[in-house]
């Protein structure tokens, strides 16, 4: 596992993690036939389950609009081209909203802090209580109604990074996670969800088929 995620809900996904409920599966879609069942149980292990606690079975959710992404801390060119690059990727795959970046913070609904732990408690002083961040490559938080992401924020460790390739695949799964792909598995190591030790910088088609069920329902 190379990165962490914590969500909170507006309403019930926090007290739901608390206590370690269950929830009756709800399917996000009506789901084109077209896939296959290998496809289909990936997508569910996905969305609709949680690091914290495979218990809990949760509705998938989604950024409703279009996703704007603001990068702080310490990044260069490379950094910009490899985010712009996992944006123009995903644009060629999700239908109802466009992913872009912004000049301004207060424009962002996804917030991509790359640096130290240090500074980024510092930015973010309500997670300084959260044990993973000592350790994670990478760590994202979601702000969520019901089935609909409000805001994103995602660390990026660089002191934590091996080398580019490490840091463009913790790029991508970070970014792509945060979109609603909340889960690791360890089934296709190709993926960008894998939860072991790999090197993705790009999408499978494994990936593509669960973005594409996730956002555009076919």
């Amino acid at each position: 596992m190379k990165g962490f995620v914590f969500f909170t809900s507006i309403g019930f996904l926090i007290g739901l993690w608390l206590f370690g409920g269950e929830m009756e599966q709800v399917e996000p879609h009506v789901i084109n036939t077209k896939y296959d069942q290998k496809t289909m149980e990936y997508f569910r292990e996905i969305t609709l389950k949680n690091e914290l606690n495979d218990k809990v079975k949760l509705r998938p959710i989604t950024f409703k609009k279009d996703v704007k992404v603001f990068l702080e801390g310490k990044y260069d060119t490379f950094i910009e081209d490899e985010v712009n690059r996992v944006l123009q990727d995903l644009n060629a795959i999700i239908d109802p909203i466009e992913l872009y970046t912004v000049d301004k913070k207060s424009d962002a609904n996804m917030v991509v802090f790359l640096g130290d732990l240090h500074s980024f408690l510092t930015l973010n002083p309500d997670l300084i209580y959260s044990p993973q961040l000592n350790t994670c490559e990478g760590y994202f938080k979601l702000r969520t109604r019901g089935d609909e992401i409000l805001f994103s924020r995602i660390f990026i460790n660089l002191k934590k990074q091996e080398g580019s390739l490490d840091l463009q695949d913790c790029l991508r799964e970070e970014i792509t996670q945060s979109l609603g792909a909340i889960n690791d598995s360890y089934r296709y190591p190709t993926s960008t969800f894998y939860q072991g030790e790999n090197y993705v910088t790009e999408y499978s088609e494994m990936d593509v088929n669960v973005l594409k069920i996730l956002y555009n329902g076919k």
